[in-house]
């Protein structure tokens, strides 16, 4: 009995503490909202809880999710973007190549014929297949995007010699440029961007300045509490600023971090209110199935009673065979 007081015990501490840690990522607006999801008794066994744990002190997170971004079975690719330029004469199209690699986008020079910028992505994505490579065998990120570009800047390569007059694609003339970004949550609309680089050494400075205002928290942005989330959004957003401003566009700048953080907050409630409805649901469950079997004597203790209760209202006795022969044993007749 004691070992199942204190099972039972854990499992109330662990509740509350997930209770806890989900509605600290929530906004002060939705947190109400989620604390009217909670019957009394769950609001009185959470204040409880957090009663007993004020003192340890200790920030409340789920624990961080793995980075995908540079896993060993996705292949190194690049992609051709299509821009369309729209005039008064008519629609123009320019083609240009972009890799992604973790925290740096590569972009290749604007060209009017898709040919030209497929060799260009042939050779961004050999360069991210040579980062990738040497991130594997433990280089620093900087070093390996150095030296995979260095090792394409002598290569010359020609898909075609007889298109174009015979040009030949030299990667040192790809006129490259490069933008630092932050992945802050799901999808693009929650990328962070700094200015457009046609330097690599700017690009990769920029990227080590908001890695720095990330401060490590990039895997646990999403479930950090509400108020550590907007600590780390402010220095993002000083950061930012700080680049932007220093490229000449600090509108530019606010516009798109205001758009970034909204996507973000708006993520982050969504999959914290879900997960929160989950929880309950999944306690609630637990708590109908452990009662059961109690609810189930109570109903057939009660069905037992109302049973005798009418077997000793009908005269003759409390079974059918019991009256049978009780009733059979009263017609026999009586020997003198």
């Amino acid at each position: 009995m004691a070992l199942y007081n204190d099972s039972k015990a854990k499992c109330g501490d662990a509740f509350f503490r997930d209770l806890h840690a989900l509605l600290a990522r929530l906004s002060p607006t939705c947190r109400k909202a989620g604390l009217e999801q909670l019957t009394p008794i769950e609001q009185q066994g959470l204040e409880a809880w957090m009663l007993s744990n004020q003192n340890s002190g200790q920030v409340i997170c789920c624990p961080p999710k793995v980075c995908r971004s540079m896993r060993s079975k996705a292949p190194a690719k690049s992609s051709v973007v299509t821009f369309s330029q729209r005039t008064q004469k008519g629609t123009t199209r320019w083609y240009y190549a972009v890799v992604c690699l973790p925290g740096l986008h590569i972009l290749s020079r604007m060209r009017r014929e898709r040919a030209l910028a497929v060799d260009d992505s042939q050779v961004l994505a050999s360069t991210k297949r040579c980062v990738k490579e040497a991130a594997q065998k433990g280089q620093a990120f900087d070093q390996a995007v150095r030296e995979a570009l260095q090792s394409h800047a002598g290569q010359r390569r020609s898909r075609c010699p007889a298109r174009a007059g015979g040009a030949i694609l030299e990667p040192h003339r790809l006129q490259l440029r490069f933008y630092a970004t932050l992945d802050l949550g799901r999808g693009f609309s929650t990328m962070l961007r700094a200015p457009c680089c046609y330097n690599l050494e700017e690009a990769l400075v920029a990227r080590r300045r908001l890695q720095a205002a990330l401060n490590d928290q990039g895997s646990m942005l999403g479930t950090l509490p509400f108020s550590h989330c907007n600590e780390v959004l402010e220095r993002l957003r000083c950061t930012h600023r700080a680049l932007f401003q220093e490229a000449g566009a600090v509108d530019a700048s606010e516009r798109a971090f205001h758009r970034v953080r909204r996507m973000l907050l708006q993520q982050r409630e969504s999959r914290a209110y879900l997960q929160l409805q989950r929880l309950l649901d999944r306690k609630r469950r637990a708590s109908e199935d452990v009662n059961e079997p109690a609810k189930r004597m109570r109903r057939s203790a009660a069905a037992g009673s109302k049973h005798h209760q009418l077997s000793e209202s009908i005269p003759g006795g409390s079974s059918p065979k019991k009256r049978l022969q009780r009733n059979w044993s009263n017609s026999q007749p009586v020997v003198m």
